[in-house]
């Protein structure tokens, strides 16, 4: 499977996908699917190798969000986004299933990133857990400084730069006050002032 976009499905195991036998996906995005107990991926036997994909957002209460492996599945993920998988590990194994990670992020699971089968992973090989910066909801492309799309080992995830710089607003009025000050910051972009009982705008 090369270059899908797999996105607001349902079902029960498997929402995006279910692989009973060896399975390449190369370049997928897997978003938005909801499963009713065993992720957007459930892999159950064979060899599973997963290159620059992006699993986000999808919701498989109770066990793992994005990736489900069982039996004696062997599961390779490379440069790859896991993030914001809700209701779940990011990956949970069963049996004698177990998964390789190289050069992944993986961050945002409501019950953890690294754990069970993943557990040892974080800063080896290049793996970490930090938010990839996506664009927006559901816009799945990176923002340019993505620690996705800065990666040593080049572009994480199957998405390419699609925005700016992400920018954090100072919020406190000592800040504000600095900020409105910065000749360099487009005016746009500066606190607006407003006067006791004015609404700011127009």
């Amino acid at each position: 499977m090369v270059d899908s976009d797999i996105a607001a499905n349902e079902a029960r195991s498997g929402s995006a996908v279910y692989s009973e036998c060896s399975l390449m996906i190369r370049g997928c995005t897997l978003t938005g699917n909801v499963a009713g107990d065993q992720g957007a991926l459930r892999h159950a036997a064979g060899v599973l190798l997963v290159e620059s994909c992006t699993i986000a957002g999808n919701t498989g209460p109770s066990l793992g969000a994005a990736v489900v492996l069982s039996g004696e599945s062997q599961a390779i993920l490379e440069r790859c986004i896991l993030a914001y998988n809700h209701d779940g590990l990011a990956v949970r194994c069963y049996g004698e299933a177990r998964v390789l990670l190289n050069c992944c992020d993986v961050y945002g699971h409501s019950q953890g990133d690294y754990e069970e089968c993943l557990a040892g992973q974080e800063g080896q090989r290049g793996n970490f857990s930090q938010d990839p910066l996506f664009c927006g909801d559901p816009d799945y492309r990176l923002a340019e400084d993505s620690p996705c799309a800065t990666a040593p080992c080049g572009l994480i995830g199957s998405g390419e730069v699609g925005c700016r710089q992400t920018i954090t607003l100072p919020h406190t009025n000592a800040q504000l006050r600095l900020l409105s000050k910065r000749p360099d910051l487009p005016a746009t972009l500066r606190p607006c002032r407003t006067k006791p009982g004015r609404k700011a705008g127009p």
